[in-house]
């Protein structure tokens, strides 16, 4: 019988890398493998086209040069400030607007106890509809009262 676990991270890294390309221009990309050969030398570019690009990160995170949260900022990076919807949420009382002040209590109030370990975010879903909470971080910004929520829809 085989593991599933391999094959679904397997399937979660593609999925990374599928969206990088999709999303990320190559600046970026030149920028974090130019800087990740400069401190840990490896035996992959730093410039091509973005496939190629693409496919040096993925060298890179394999020899350790490059970390999945590097990669993950990229990605996370490209999709905040590129083609989106951003909603705004105002509380109607000073109640909620307090709680809200809390990302730690918003996120323990969505999410359960202990929503660090077991909420896996950032998550790359494939949904073919619907919509799916796929990151959640606390004090956004460097922001002790900011949190960011991402949604995606399909």
């Amino acid at each position: 019988m085989t593991d599933p676990e391999p094959k679904q991270e397997q399937r979660q890294t593609q999925d990374l890398f599928e969206r990088i390309l999709d999303k990320v221009n190559g600046d970026p990309m030149k920028a974090l493998l130019a800087k990740a050969k400069e401190e840990i030398p490896g035996e992959f570019g730093v410039s091509g086209s973005n496939q190629e690009l693409v496919d040096h990160l993925k060298k890179a995170e394999a020899v350790g040069s490059v970390t999945r949260q590097q990669v993950f900022a990229l990605l996370q990076e490209a999709e905040e400030n590129g083609d989106q919807t951003i909603l705004y949420y105002t509380p109607k009382t000073d109640a909620i607007r307090d709680l809200c002040s809390d990302p730690d209590e918003v996120a323990k109030k969505l999410f359960g106890e202990g929503w660090r370990e077991t909420s896996s975010f950032p998550y790359l879903p494939r949904l073919a509809n619907g919509s799916e909470v796929v990151d959640f971080r606390t004090h956004y910004a460097g922001k002790a009262k900011d949190w960011l929520m991402k949604v995606y829809t399909f």
